[in-house]
């Protein structure tokens, strides 16, 4: 038989104190409660009680004999901060670069056409989507595998069939590029004012004569998420150079079984940088990823290390905000200033 729960009722910071140390034997004195009006007691204890715990019950519940400050739990608190806060980096790192070798990707295919029409405006995207969306012909010619994907059948053997799980999530990303691209529906008709692109460089295309917005500008409104997609639906050759050039590999050592792994380590990414996105604590991911004896196994530190590969952080000393200043750049420049001197405090803190 479940056992049934009660719902909680909401404590005020001295019950949840007080609660604390009856529940889990953790003892917070007076300096640290401000802690309490700071965070959320359910993100800031739950992933880490763990730690507290000298054991489970028959019921498989953790027990607390021991005992511990809570300067102890605090500790762990900002280990994961400030990995989170690593993590955040190369992350954006990582998406930067994910961005610009991608659409690079694609660019190519309009500017270097040989059995086709060149484009170096890199804008017959937008009626090759509009024809495909409106009359199912020719897929766009960068999307070589939007009806297939690549599935792992064994170790070291991979197979190409059909995609049937992803082709609306295609077919969504394909409307959205073109609404970006356009700036309006496929129809025609007017965007939802929540559906307008808010970014200034498309915004700067679409307000030309032409209305139209170059490929090479479509990933400055393009979500981790839609990256993922976006390289799921590219030709072969395509996702091999991709993976080549995210990994600083040499793309002939690159298989099937890579662009698999890729996706799976982007998609990996993404749900780490959504975490943090949202402030919420990174560990019981890390923890439930890696399911290895070995976390040097897991799938996830893989992904930990391919964000590390090759990402130099850039030290304090190496960074300059000299420059002269005119009528142009004077208001950017102050913008620059208070920048660079708010990274100068906070570095100076873990000095």
């Amino acid at each position: 038989m479940n056992e049934k729960r009660e719902i909680k009722t909401y404590k005020s910071i001295d019950e949840m104190v007080e609660y604390l140390y009856k529940s889990k034997r953790i003892i917070v004195d007076d300096e640290d409660k401000h802690y309490f009006s700071e965070r959320n007691y359910i993100s800031m204890i739950n992933p880490y009680k763990q730690f507290f715990s000298t054991g489970r019950n028959n019921k498989g519940k953790l027990i607390y004999k021991k005992e511990h400050n809570f300067k102890e739990l605090i500790n762990i608190i900002k280990i994961d901060d400030e990995f989170s806060k690593l993590m955040y980096e190369k992350i954006g790192l990582f998406e930067k670069k994910l961005k610009v070798v991608v659409f690079n990707e694609m660019c190519l295919k309009y500017v270097n056409c040989e059995d086709c029409s060149k484009d170096k405006t890199c804008t017959i995207y937008l009626k090759e989507i509009k024809d495909f969306l409106e009359n199912g012909v020719t897929c766009p010619r960068f999307c070589g595998n939007y009806f297939y994907i690549y599935e792992k059948i064994a170790r070291n053997s991979t197979n190409k069939k059909n995609d049937t799980y992803n082709l609306e999530r295609k077919r969504d990303l394909l409307e959205h590029i073109y609404q970006i691209g356009k700036g309006e529906y496929i129809n025609g008709s007017k965007l939802d004012e929540i559906e307008k692109c808010k970014n200034k460089l498309v915004l700067h295309y679409l307000s030309k004569e032409t209305k139209k917005v170059p490929l090479w500008i479509i990933p400055n409104a393009l979500t981790l998420g839609e990256l993922q997609t976006l390289f799921l639906m590219l030709d072969t050759v395509s996702q091999k150079r991709i993976v080549a050039a995210m990994k600083n590999s040499n793309k002939l050592k690159i298989d099937n079984k890579d662009i698999i792994s890729f996706s799976g380590h982007i998609e990996l990414i993404r749900q780490m940088r959504n975490i943090i996105n949202h402030y919420e604590p990174l560990l019981p991911f890390l923890i439930s990823e890696m399911t290895n004896k070995k976390i040097e196994d897991s799938k996830l530190f893989i992904t930990l290390k391919l964000l590390d590969e090759q990402f130099s952080k850039i030290e304090i000393s190496d960074l300059k905000a000299n420059m002269d200043v005119n009528s142009v750049n004077s208001k950017s420049k102050r913008i620059l200033d208070f920048m660079f001197q708010t990274i100068k405090e906070n570095n100076s803190k873990f000095l």
